[in-house]
């Protein structure tokens, strides 16, 4: 397994057995006369400290449906669907140094021109993760799997592990992704 994906799934173990391992009073409850909220308890102090954030807990689902969605679109060479999916500036950190700062409608222009260098490609989910960063207010999804395409006749496959941050929107806004040849 690689190191990358060993990473990945031990994310994915931590966040699926600390949010399982909640206890009483772990929750509190704050309650006024018009309504009763729920914060969560204090976040985990680890002996190092993270320099991006080391408070998360479970996302919204309906931001990893999205960007599921978006690999799939990927896979099927049909990127229009998933254009309103973005905010109107984007940034991505691409797995082999390439980086796009720019306008969403350019963005989705040099993707179709990548999209199109395949003759075909079909992603195999490996696990997804819907994040939230309490600290930072920030939503991310953290995604990972396997990439089989084939361009030219040349059969290709790789791991692949992808971050992609929603703004206070709902609209991806930055996206970094990792990538390991088989």
């Amino acid at each position: 397994m690689t190191k990358a994906l060993t990473v990945a799934a031990t994310l994915l173990l931590f966040t699926v057995s600390c949010s399982d391992a909640k206890k009483e009073g772990d929750m509190e409850t704050i309650s006024d006369t018009s309504a009763t909220a729920t914060v969560p308890a204090k976040p985990h102090e680890y002996a190092v400290n993270a320099i991006f954030s080391s408070a998360f807990e479970i996302g919204d689902y309906s931001q990893a449906d999205k960007v599921l969605e978006l690999w799939k679109q990927y896979d099927e060479n049909n990127l229009d669907k998933g254009l309103d999916y973005f905010a109107d500036s984007v940034t991505l950190f691409m797995h082999d140094g390439w980086k796009y700062f720019g306008k969403r409608d350019s963005l989705m222009k040099m993707m179709k021109q990548k999209r199109g260098e395949y003759s075909s490609m079909n992603t195999v989910l490996v696990g997804i993760i819907p994040l939230r960063a309490t600290d930072l207010n920030e939503n991310w999804v953290s995604i990972f799997g396997t990439e089989y395409t084939t361009m030219k006749n040349k059969k290709d496959s790789a791991d692949i592990q992808e971050y992609w941050r929603f703004n206070k929107d709902g609209k991806i806004d930055m996206m970094h992704s990792f990538k390991r040849k088989k």
